[in-house]
């Protein structure tokens, strides 16, 4: 290997990880999270508790992605490897409890839709009208949150060996480039 590709390498390297600096103690704002939830309640176990597991998956993925860049930057002496397995293995468990959360809020959105359409049919009400609307937008948005933790999954399935150890396969750099990248367009579209 030249020196040019070690060094092009290298910068590449050192760019991910001062990335990865601003990301420091983003586990503060995931307990600030969880404590929101707790707060506010739920009339629904399930929601309460898929809620809590979602940002208590990522509170530890954050943590551990903490340690990581930490022992990166020479500041902990620690071996990266366990330690971004165990991060991207709490990473996919969070996605797993979003997308639960998402597809049973696809179900109910859908049988409210029906139901709504049903009543609009019959009664041709302009309260109805706007209602469904608000449903189809809604659902739209559900959608791109269902695509958008698969395409994570794709990432944190991989880097937690989860996917391989279920399939004795490996995604390719090409996978989980993608699933990162469809992932992080929706994340734009959503945010402007």
């Amino acid at each position: 290997m030249d020196s040019s590709v070690s060094y092009f390498d290298l910068i590449v390297a050192n760019m991910r990880d001062a990335r990865k600096l601003f990301r420091l103690f983003k586990s503060v704002n995931e307990y600030q999270k969880i404590m929101e939830i707790i707060a506010k309640g739920s009339n629904n176990n399930l929601d309460f508790i898929l809620n809590i597991a979602n940002r208590i998956g990522f509170l530890l993925y954050w943590f551990f992605d903490n340690l990581v860049i930490l022992a990166k930057v020479k500041f902990l002496k620690l071996e990266i490897k366990p330690l971004n397995k165990a991060g991207s293995t709490f990473w996919f468990l969070a996605l797993v409890a979003a997308l639960i959360t998402n597809l049973k809020a696809l179900y109910f959105n859908v049988a409210k839709l029906e139901i709504l359409k049903g009543e609009y049919h019959s009664k041709r009400e302009e309260g109805t009208k706007l209602e469904i609307k608000k449903l189809i937008s809604a659902r739209t948005g559900i959608f791109l949150n269902i695509i958008k933790t698969l395409g994570d999954m794709i990432t944190s399935s991989q880097a937690s060996e989860i996917f391989p150890k279920l399939t004795n396969k490996n995604f390719n750099d090409g996978w989980i480039g993608l699933g990162g990248l469809t992932s992080a367009v929706i994340t734009s579209y959503q945010l402007y």
